[in-house]
């Protein structure tokens, strides 16, 4: 007969690695055995139990799986709770230019209002401060739970930034094929065109560009829907959020009565 589980030490390691990237010796500060820990993870939280948890390179990493349960009415309450208190981090991302986000977030001092006010070129007010802030843990959501919308979002935001050099470049293009269509008509006569490039590659990057417009106003139209049925679930419908993040309720396992 193996040697009987202790539910609080497994509840604790859980909670431990699902907050963040965890590496040994953090495990071992939680001042449970070191054979234990390597047994509760082999034998219960790995590949030999519920698959919870994996090794990435140095650190133990939470999945984002659960095992398959039917939720208790309070655990429920918990996470549409948690849910909408997230729902104001989800503004950010409905944004078409998120410049401004990224801005923030890749300043040292994002957790600390004051500071980064003196630091950063863009103010903004402090409750949009505290969106961008949740919208953070709106996207370990996505990351997760959704991760079609996920990609599209990360698609979005690596493009956009291109997307004012091309649309600058296809504006530029455009107006010397007009040029060109007015001095072309002169010289030759024939029906008056609104543009005509002066050769093939021309316009071939015209035609980039537009099908380069398209595509990413597409894919933000279609974020944009998506995230709003996330929004109308969890507001209207009364639904927790799909997938974890470190904000998310802890999960508590009792033993068997």
């Amino acid at each position: 007969m193996g040697r009987p589980l202790n539910w609080k030490k497994l509840t604790v390691i859980i909670n431990t690695i699902r907050k963040q990237k965890t590496e040994w010796k953090d495990l071992r500060a939680l001042g449970i055995p070191e054979k234990t820990l390597q047994r509760y993870i082999r034998e219960y939280l790995g590949e030999k139990g519920v698959n919870l948890v994996k090794k990435d390179g140095e650190h133990w990493v939470w999945t984002g799986y659960e095992y398959p349960r039917e939720k208790t009415p309070q655990e429920l309450a918990r996470e549409i709770d948690h849910a909408r208190k997230l729902m104001p981090g989800l503004q950010p991302l409905l944004e078409e230019d998120q410049t401004f986000l990224l801005e923030y977030r890749e300043n040292p001092l994002m957790d600390d209002w004051e500071g980064i006010q003196k630091t950063i070129i863009h103010k903004c007010t402090k409750e949009r401060w505290e969106n961008f802030r949740l919208s953070e843990y709106f996207e370990e959501h996505l990351e997760k739970g959704y991760p079609e919308i996920y990609s599209d979002l990360c698609f979005y935001r690596e493009n956009f930034s291109h997307l004012a050099t091309i649309i600058a470049k296809g504006a530029i293009l455009l107006e010397k094929a007009k040029d060109y269509a007015k001095e072309f008509h002169k010289k030759h006569g024939g029906t008056p065109q609104e543009f005509l490039f002066r050769n093939e590659q021309e316009a071939e990057l015209y035609r980039d560009y537009l099908i380069f417009q398209k595509t990413l106003k597409a894919t933000y139209q279609k974020l944009f829907d998506n995230l709003q049925d996330i929004r109308i679930s969890v507001e209207v419908g009364g639904n927790p959020l799909e997938g974890r993040c470190r904000a998310c309720p802890n999960i508590i396992i009792k033993e068997e009565e």
